[in-house]
């Protein structure tokens, strides 16, 4: 059964539910959440989660799912006090805290989001989005990457493949591979529509380091799985995919096709607006604009991103001097410009760039 078909039957399912049931918040919930996920109605969700909630108004089920829709709305302010009104009627609920966390994130709220990551853990320290996210907010907050790294220890394949990112901010990409290369190549670990398959996250760092030799069989391998998962995909999920196909594409020298696959993913950001996941497509697509060295398409998009409601949960001015995917356009007027802007954002420490040679032998020795 393919995404089309399951978000049909939900529909089904949902509408039946209501004929037994129309007066049970359970009923307006399972409705509210197939115009949510399944249409991507937001106006919908909406009227049937206030629906939920008229039946029953200490549901904290329909007041996280009210939240989880405003945010998804760009009303950050709105969508944390539904979350936190959930909270107090659940609060032994450690997922509800990392919710109010994330959302917080999203507004650049960094120290309140921690709080909540703390809070969170402290009712399940197996909670393992709030240590991820705990420890990506001191990162997007500080750029302090070994305090970041220090708070996200774990074996869970999740946390290895936040380090990952992690050790590339500091540009230890021998050891980035390496820690990547434990992790198994297994849906769960690496689902479509995120960061892409292993291969292309192998590609990625190989590429970051200047072995174009090791980088460009792997992209091209990773393309033909990348296509195959887009029937998998839905709305805002296709344009992800989309992304990481075009990083690919541009990674494995065809430029021009990767560009037009950017051009894909922003119309369908357009068709779709999204503010939590809407900021972080056209960061990285400005990202792969970088690496198809288009500055004057990247900069441009990279400033509309850090500007965009929502921005915060992904993404924020410190990483500009620490990513090493801006290297293709660091030395840029436009993109010199932006660090000025945001000179107020500066991390206290910025690892410089190896050079191509040893950063090549420091992977060759390390990943087997």
């Amino acid at each position: 059964m393919d995404v089309k078909q399951l978000h049909a039957q939900a529909r089904a399912d949902a509408e039946q539910a209501l004929k037994l049931a129309p007066k049970a918040s359970a009923s307006q919930l399972a409705l509210g959440y197939s115009d949510y996920y399944g249409r991507g109605d937001y106006a919908g969700a909406l009227k049937a989660f206030a629906a939920a909630l008229a039946f029953k108004p200490n549901d904290s089920d329909a007041l996280a799912a009210q939240g989880y829709v405003q945010r998804r709305q760009g009303r950050i302010d709105d969508a944390i006090a539904s979350l936190q009104k959930a909270f107090a009627l659940d609060p032994r609920n450690s997922a509800l805290a990392y919710e109010v966390g994330s959302t917080c994130m999203l507004a650049s709220r960094y120290p309140e989001a921690q709080t909540w990551f703390q809070r969170a853990l402290a009712i399940d320290p197996d909670n393992r989005n709030a240590k991820a996210f705990y420890a990506e907010a001191i990162a997007l907050s500080t750029g302090d990457i070994p305090r970041a790294l220090a708070a996200m220890q774990g074996d869970d394949p999740f946390l290895k493949l936040q380090r990952v990112n992690l050790l590339a901010y500091q540009r230890k990409f021998g050891e980035a591979l390496a820690l990547l290369a434990s992790v198994p190549d297994t849906p769960d670990n690496f689902p479509p529509a995120l960061n892409g398959p292993k291969v292309e996250q192998q590609a990625n760092l190989y590429r970051l380091m200047g072995d174009e030799a090791h980088a460009r069989p792997l992209f091209a391998q990773s393309l033909p799985v990348l296509r195959a998962q887009l029937g998998m995909l839905s709305g805002i999920g296709v344009a992800t995919q989309w992304m990481n196909i075009a990083y690919a594409e541009i990674g494995s020298d065809q430029t021009t096709a990767g560009l037009d696959a950017v051009a894909k993913t922003l119309k369908i950001l357009a068709d779709n607006p999204d503010q939590v996941y809407g900021p972080g497509i056209m960061v990285t697509s400005a990202c792969i604009y970088a690496q198809a060295h288009r500055p004057d398409l990247a900069v441009p998009m990279l400033a509309k991103a850090l500007a965009a409601p929502g921005i915060g949960n992904l993404y924020s001015p410190v990483l500009l001097w620490l990513d090493p995917l801006w290297d293709p356009i660091r030395h840029d007027a436009g993109f010199q410009a932006l660090l000025q802007k945001y000179a107020k954002y500066k991390p206290a420490v910025i690892y410089p760039a190896a050079s191509t040679s040893s950063a090549a032998a420091s992977a060759t020795a390390t990943v087997h």
